[in-house]
Formats: C-alpha cells, structure tokens, sequence
C-alpha cells in the first residue's frame, strides 16, 4: 500500500509538472509508465500472495530494504494520511449528496436540507428578480442581468439542478414574467452525482416505470418539456477516473446522447486531466476543461475553442453573471 500511495503522489506530482509547462496530459508516457508498474504491482502482489501461502516461497526470506518499509514509523503516517484524503472524498462529497437527496422528511437531516434548498433559491431569485435602477424614476422594466450562469460541482451540481427547476416553476406559474429559462445562460456541473441520484429515483419506487418517467413525476421543468424550459446548454464535465461524476444520459429522451449529440440535450465532456483515481473529483478546479467551456458560453470571443469544446460556441451567448 505504501508503493501504491508513493505511485500515486509521484503522479499528481508530475500531472502539475506537466499542466504548469502546458504540456497536454492526456496520454503522456509517463502515465502509461506509471499505469503500467501500478497493474503489475498489484497482479505481483495478489499472485504473490497466493503463492506464499501455498507454501512456494518456504525458506526464503525478503531482502532487509522490505522490512524497513513495514516499520510502523513509516506505516502508521502513512495510513492516517491515506485514511483522511478518503475520508475526505467519500465522506465529505458522497456522505454530503447521500444526505441531501435522502427523501425521508422525517430524518435529522431535513432541517439542513431545507435550509440549503432555500438558501440557493433566495440567491438565485436575487438576481432573477433585480431590476435596473434610475435615479430619479425609481425602478424600471428592465433586468439588471439578462444572462444568467449556473455552475456548480458534486452536492453544488444537484443544488444548482433543483434550485433551477424550482425557479422555471415559480415563474411558469406566474406566466413566465421573469423569463427565467430565457435568461439562462448556461447550467455547467462538473464532478456531478446527477447520474447515480436519478438511479435513486428508480430503486425508491414500488413500481418499473423508466426513469426519465419516474424523474418526471417530481415536476422537474428541465425534463419536462424542452421547447419551454431547455433554452440553453446544460454543459456536464465528469471523468472516469472519478467515482462520484458520471456521462449524464437520463436527463434527456431516448436516443438524444447518440452522436451528434442535438445541441438541446447534455452536452458531455471529458476532463482529461484528472487522470488520479479518487482525487480526480476535486482536480476539476485546476484544470482548464470547467473553465473553457464556461468562457465559451458566457464570453464568446474571449477564448479560441480547442476541438472537443467546439460545439459550444454560440455568439449570440453574450456576457452573462456566473
């Protein structure tokens, strides 16, 4: 385990070696080198042991260099480093999303969740609602912001998610008079669990309906109708090297993620640069990917698209309040 941990800190080592002189990382040799030793130390280890206890290996003793790597002064460091960097993945962003989507009202965590929910929506209802100021006539007609950006990552990413659909449904029910789906600029959630809740949605029922149905039956404007509601590109950065995000496919009909993907639907993009198992979910905020694509929406112009992030550039997406 300790080799596995020093493989892994010599990667994240070299992966900002490598983004700090702008040399692209995705396929660098050295990550297929490092990939390379850390499969064959596993394999070793796992065949190794196999073969020890049967006894193959009888008499013969580990060179002097093994044991001092076992000694607890290096061990025991080591593993409560390790413990806590888990235990701030899964803990602190699985254990916060489990807690939030959990739909019984009566557990100890529904005043918190409430209190989250309703503090996102009073933010977000802010800045929907602000008007131009004149100096002398008081309020006008006109909205401070007529672009509007969502962004959020892991728990942020359901979040900006429900706190969206509840504006759209606020403002349906009042006739559309805030032009919330209009002023939308973009939605971009990255490290998102949206994938993985909305499977939730299918194992919490009692019957077999699909599960864009069963999402639906929440009264989520965002899937339930796209000519009103989906206005502009909801852009989702995950990696497969993250255990929390995932390629969001049950938010859109059947058929919608096949290539081309309409520019109506999610539009799904690889970090390439989380390339660390595990960390990887807290990597997007260094890297270039999340931040690209949001430029591309809210400042076209402002950058030149790289191939993969072509699709979307839009001009007439103008300056828009993040």
């Amino acid at each position: 385990m300790l080799i596995a941990g020093l493989l892994v800190a010599v990667t994240m080592i070299t992966r900002a070696v490598l983004r700090s002189s702008e040399q692209r990382l995705h396929g660098h040799w050295v990550f297929m080198v490092l990939s390379f030793v850390a499969f064959a130390l596993n394999v070793a280890a796992f065949f190794g042991s196999l073969l020890i206890l049967r006894g193959c290996f009888h008499g013969w003793t580990f060179p002097g260099w093994v044991y001092f790597l076992a000694n607890p002064v290096w061990v025991w460091p080591f593993l409560i480093l390790f413990s806590a960097k888990v235990r701030e993945i899964l803990v602190q962003y699985v254990g916060d999303v489990a807690i939030y989507i959990r739909p019984n009202k009566l557990d100890r965590f529904d005043e918190v969740r409430s209190k989250i929910k309703e503090t996102a929506r009073s933010v977000a209802s802010a800045l929907f609602t602000s008007y131009e100021l004149k100096a002398e006539a008081g309020a006008t007609d006109k909205f401070q912001y007529d672009k509007i950006a969502l962004v959020g990552h892991s728990l942020g990413s359901v979040i900006a998610y429900d706190t969206l659909n509840r504006l759209m449904l606020d403002d349906w029910l009042c006739k559309g008079a805030l032009k919330v789906a209009q002023r939308t600029a973009t939605m971009v959630t990255f490290g998102s669990p949206l994938n993985k809740t909305a499977f939730l949605f299918t194992i919490q029922g009692k019957d077999a309906l699909h599960i864009r149905e069963r999402l639906a039956c929440t009264v989520q404007p965002l899937i339930m109708s796209y000519p009103k509601f989906r206005k502009f590109k909801w852009i989702n950065v995950f990696s497969r090297n993250d255990i929390v995000s995932g390629h969001l496919k049950f938010y859109d009909l059947p058929g919608y993620q096949d290539d081309p993907v309409p520019a109506i639907a999610v539009q799904n993009i690889k970090d390439r640069d989380a390339a660390v198992p595990l960390v990887a979910h807290v990597a997007y905020w260094k890297n270039k990917t999340v931040w690209r694509a949001l430029l591309l929406r809210i400042a076209p112009g402002s950058i030149v698209p790289t191939p993969d992030l072509a699709h979307l550039v839009d001009n007439s997406a103008g300056p828009a309040t993040v």
